[in-house]
Formats: structure tokens, C-alpha cells, sequence
């Protein structure tokens, strides 16, 4: 790490990029088993493209943060993936919101439920709902302000004896 003379963001950029392709190809099979199954496909489907948009910009400030962090703490890896493990249970990835009936409240607090709305919504054919947009864009404005004033405040700041003020 020392020794890269670009911009240590691109990192971050290509994590993101590499998402973005894997889903590229994970969405072949989608549309192969689309044809196959003769689903119907319409307008709704598009609204997979600001979907994507909004993960991946969410996405770019929580890995810039999270190697901010990681950088200084050492067990901030390990914490963000028994975090993220307990989420994906509370989260309806593996079951619908719909089975909760009136005890809707741990999905509707959850900003994970609606990351992974935006996108698995069109998928299914269905549009995302609207709170879903508003909470993606209200996380993507915090993220992007917490982000900008810990990289301003931890950035590396000088290159050449390559010391960090974390």
C-alpha cells in the first residue's frame, strides 16, 4: 500500500465495479430463466438501472468508511462481518416482509431492507416503494457528509514519509 502512487480511493472504485460486473453476470441467468419461463417483462424491470445506482453509490462511502476505520482498528473486519451475518437474518432476504403481518417495524427500520429493495423489487416485477428511494437517498447524503469529514479528518498527509494521522 505504501508503495501505490494513485489515489488510494480507486480501490474503493474497483471494489464497486467488480460488484457491479459480478451482478452483470448473475443477471444473465435471470434473463435466461426469464425466457425460458416465458415471464412477463415490462417497464417496471428498468427500474433495476437507479436501483443499482443508488447500491453502488451507498456502496462506495461505506467501503472509503470502513477502510478509513479499518485502517486504524484491526478488529473492524471481523465486526462488520458478524454485523452484516445478524442482518441478513433480520433482513427479508429469506423471507418477505409480508410474513411479519402488523409487526412491520423491524423492516421499515432496517436501511439494509431497503438497499436490497431497490434492486430485488424490479427483479421480482414489482416497483420498489417509494419510502425505499427516500431512505437510499437520505443514507447516501449522510454517508457521503460522515465519509467527507473522516476522510478530511484521517486522510494520509504526507506521502513521501508515508505517515497517517489515524
Amino acid at each position: 500500500m505504501k508503495q501505490l502512487s494513485f489515489p488510494l480511493s480507486v480501490l474503493n472504485w474497483m471494489l464497486v465495479w467488480r460488484s457491479i460486473i459480478i451482478l452483470g453476470h448473475n443477471l444473465v441467468i435471470a434473463v435466461v430463466v426469464t425466457v425460458l419461463l416465458r415471464l412477463p417483462v415490462g417497464w417496471v424491470n428498468l427500474m433495476l438501472v437507479p436501483g443499482v445506482a443508488l447500491v453502488a453509490i451507498n456502496g462506495l462511502w461505506m467501503s472509503v468508511l470502513l477502510g478509513l476505520i479499518s485502517a486504524r482498528y484491526r478488529d473492524v473486519p471481523q465486526l462488520v462481518g458478524n454485523l452484516l451475518q445478524v442482518m441478513m437474518f433480520v433482513t427479508p432476504v429469506f423471507w418477505f416482509s409480508s410474513q411479519l403481518g402488523t409487526n412491520h417495524m423491524i423492516v421499515d427500520l432496517n436501511p439494509l431492507y431497503h438497499i436490497i429493495n431497490v434492486v430485488r423489487a424490479p427483479l421480482m416485477g414489482e416497483f420498489p416503494e417509494l419510502i425505499s428511494y427516500i431512505v437510499d437517498i437520505g443514507l447516501a447524503i449522510f454517508g457521503w457528509a460522515l465519509t467527507y469529514f473522516v476522510y478530511a479528518r484521517f486522510r494520509r498527509t504526507d506521502i513521501r514519509c508515508n505517515s497517517y494521522r489515524l
